[in-house]
């Protein structure tokens, strides 16, 4: 946390009422979690496109 308040020039533990603590892994695994539900937010929105893109050449229209 120092080196944090170093960075900021600020004390930010007056700033935060509510304070955890993560491990290194934890923090990790959170970011893995986050990335895969990226990743799946992108797959769908590209097949999305795609779906609609078919529709449009198709005369079709698509309901989302």
């Amino acid at each position: 946390m120092s080196m944090i308040k170093e960075f900021l020039g600020e004390d930010l533990s007056e700033k935060n009422t509510i304070k955890a603590q993560y491990s290194l892994e934890d923090l990790q695994s959170i970011n893995n979690n986050i990335s895969e539900k990226i990743k799946e937010l992108v797959n769908m929105s590209k097949n999305l496109v795609k779906k609609r893109e078919k529709a449009n050449k198709t005369g079709l229209i698509l309901k989302v």
